[in-house]
């Protein structure tokens, strides 16, 4: 492999893992070329370019006149992922061959129960909200198609909150783009119990996949707010070993097979069900600068490093070094962010495991929704500390305080 190609549509952000990762390529005499669609070209740093481009055809194109065609090419844009797949085709590189599953909830359930039945839930599509046949026994879940990041989903135990659902859902139009949304089809899954996990992973062209240690995942449910969004993440010595690895593996072989997922970066979340089962939450291409942050405080790994090593291994050795945990802080109900809980946030800054705390300023004083409803994150904590001991009593202070630490009008 030569070279590194990353495809964007959006603008670039040089972020401090990228230059790490860059860095060690032109040490070992490998360039670096950034595409960003409708941007001027411009040299970013020693060995580092980025190259402008219209159009599918005007970026084949000039891979072809800068001879990139064996290079590895790469996103971490959620909407170039398409493009990027298309383009390593064109070059006949090996490319997830579903790579629309990445996109698109029904299509990649449809593919997963196709392959085998047992690593997901079942399903079905609701096109038209005024006329369906329920086929999903309750409770289940309910999930917009193509919305992302926990936005309208709900878990619905009756037929009277199924309606309700569907009649609130109509209200918020009104406030968002109506015309991207107003023929939105529904995903309807039959909703599963036990534990909640994900991991990161790359897959090269044999299918050999090297993986993170799963990471344990709490929900806005879990601390019973009416919310399925996604909370906290956990990497810790309790959690760690909690899994069969070997059984793991088996069930990522699986999804890997089902969506002929090949030579990219794979962000998988999934249940460890109460009858001791593995199934597919959702499947995507993202590596969160989030989750990048926690595998390298943890255990010292640059995600990005990983299709640049000699021999993939399913599974990394690196020893745990801290336990560590990001939450994220979302209203509990619709208001006017008035301001954090003094007394909570202060208690929060001194505990032991703090590493940081991250609140969106630009949010005071502005209407603010939970996740189900608009997805407005109002913070960030980050806890990181090797005693496991204080690690998990200040992890417990933010859980039992979580939902009275904003003030609301």
């Amino acid at each position: 492999m030569k070279n590194l190609v990353n495809i964007y549509q959006q603008k670039f952000t040089y972020h401090p893992y990228y230059q790490k990762l860059f860095k060690q390529l032109t040490q070992i005499e490998k360039k670096v070329f950034v595409f960003v669609k409708n941007q001027s070209d411009k040299e970013l740093d020693k060995e580092i370019y980025q190259i402008g481009f219209s159009n599918l055809e005007d970026l084949i194109q000039k891979v072809k006149e800068l001879k990139l065609e064996n290079s590895y090419f790469n996103t971490f844009e959620e909407h170039s992922i398409v493009l990027t797949n298309k383009l390593k085709q064109f070059f006949n590189q090996p490319a997830t061959h579903y790579y629309q599953a990445f996109e698109n909830k029904d299509f990649q359930r449809e593919k997963l129960l196709e392959y085998d039945k047992s690593i997901t839930v079942n399903y079905q599509i609701i096109e038209d909200l005024k006329k369906f046949k329920l086929e999903i026994d309750f409770p289940l879940v309910i999930k917009p198609i193509r919305w992302a990041q926990s936005r309208w989903v709900k878990i619905i135990k009756s037929k009277a909150e199924l309606e309700q659902y569907l009649t609130e859902y109509q209200k918020i139009l009104e406030r968002v783009w109506e015309s991207w949304y107003k023929n939105e089809s529904f995903l309807l899954e039959e909703f599963i119990d036990g534990s909640a996990w994900s991991v990161d992973y790359f897959v090269d062209e044999n299918w050999n996949f090297t993986l993170t240690k799963p990471a344990f995942l709490e929900f806005g449910i879990d601390i019973k707010l009416d919310d399925f969004c996604n909370i906290s993440r956990v990497i810790s010595k309790e959690k760690e070993n909690e899994l069969d690895l070997d059984k793991l593996k088996e069930f990522l072989e699986k999804n890997i097979k089902a969506l002929w997922i090949k030579n990219t970066f794979v962000h998988h979340e999934f249940k460890f069900t109460n009858k001791q089962q593995f199934k597919t939450i959702e499947i995507n291409w993202r590596i969160g600068w989030f989750r990048l942050d926690m595998y390298d405080k943890c255990y010292n790994i640059n995600l990005l490093e990983i299709p640049f090593q000699k021999q993939p291994n399913w599974y990394l050795e690196n020893p745990l070094q801290t336990n560590y945990a990001i939450w994220a802080l979302y209203p509990k109900k619709e208001g006017i962010f008035k301001k954090i809980n003094d007394k909570i946030f202060n208690q929060i800054k001194k505990l032991p495991s703090l590493e940081s705390i991250k609140i969106i300023n630009s949010k005071i004083g502005q209407k603010i929704w939970p996740a189900k409803n608009w997805y407005s994150r109002v913070w960030f904590v980050r806890l990181n500390n090797p005693d496991f001991q204080q690690f998990q009593k200040d992890y417990e202070f933010v859980k039992k305080n979580y939902e009275n630490l904003l003030i609301l009008n």
